[in-house]
């Protein structure tokens, strides 16, 4: 049981890219991204939310890891989003939960980092647990 847990979610190694990231949200409280899920699928919120740049509307989420160099602290987070400011090594944008998660303070703003697509058994999969 415990093995088939360990193996329902894993990097992909060709899915391996390193750069920057950095963290949105709206700072205005009525608006949908300020400290709550931005992005809801049904019922079902997503907290641990990312945007690339290679995403574009109507693509399945899927799961990415995401590694802060700094700190070697890794999490998991949703991709639900393009990232129109990702440009040159700026890979990721991350919600400001993964981005804590990672050992980076928000003030910062960026880090840099490794992200891998995550796959599961039967290929690339968004059932990877998130770190809360």
């Amino acid at each position: 049981m415990i093995l088939a847990l360990a193996l329902a979610c894993f990097p992909g190694p060709s899915d391996t890219d390193r750069g920057w990231a950095s963290w949105y949200a709206s700072p205005l409280k009525s608006h949908h991204t300020y400290n709550n899920p931005w992005y809801t699928r049904g019922k079902n919120p997503i907290y641990n939310y990312a945007a690339v740049k290679s995403f574009t509307w109507g693509d399945p989420i899927y799961a990415i890891q995401v590694c802060a160099k700094a700190t070697g602290r890794c999490a998991i987070a949703m991709v639900v989003d393009r990232c129109q400011g990702c440009t040159g090594k700026r890979l990721v944008d991350l919600s400001p939960r993964v981005f804590k998660a990672l050992g980076i303070p928000l003030e910062l703003g960026v880090a840099k980092v490794t992200t891998r697509r995550m796959y599961g058994d039967q290929g690339p999969t968004n059932r990877c647990t998130t770190a809360r």
